[in-house]
């Protein structure tokens, strides 16, 4: 088991489940593009209603990082990934997971932007 401050993705969330999921049933969700893989499934969702059910469900459901890294990278053919956010723990996990992955950290949108103008990405 993890130290983490709260009892994330686990049953004792059942209560945030139950609460927000009839909240998430009168949200229009439209197709993810590109598609985005769950950490509940390891698998890619492409439809509106397939992202709903799978966000209602990982509130208390295991999380499945290490699968979804791997889809990402062997099956989806994706080298590169990108983190968002003020540490640069993800990154180092992707590493461990898919070695030959490129995973890059960025706490600040500056550092993304220049990032992304280097590589073409944002065109």
């Amino acid at each position: 088991m993890l130290p983490v401050s709260a009892p994330f993705h686990s049953a004792l969330m059942r209560p945030a489940r139950e609460g927000l999921a009839p909240e998430l049933e009168e949200t229009t969700f439209a197709a993810p593009e590109p598609p985005v893989v769950t950490n509940i499934d390891a698998q890619p969702v492409t439809t509106g209603e397939a992202a709903r059910q799978a966000l209602v469900r990982q509130i208390d459901g295991p999380v499945r990082w290490v699968e979804s890294i791997r889809w990402m990278v062997d099956v989806g053919g994706v080298g590169t990934l990108l983190e968002i956010g003020p540490r640069a723990v993800l990154s180092g996990l992707i590493r461990r997971i898919s070695p030959g992955v490129v995973a890059k950290s960025f706490s600040e949108p500056k550092g993304l932007e220049k990032y992304l103008a280097a590589s073409g990405a944002g065109e």
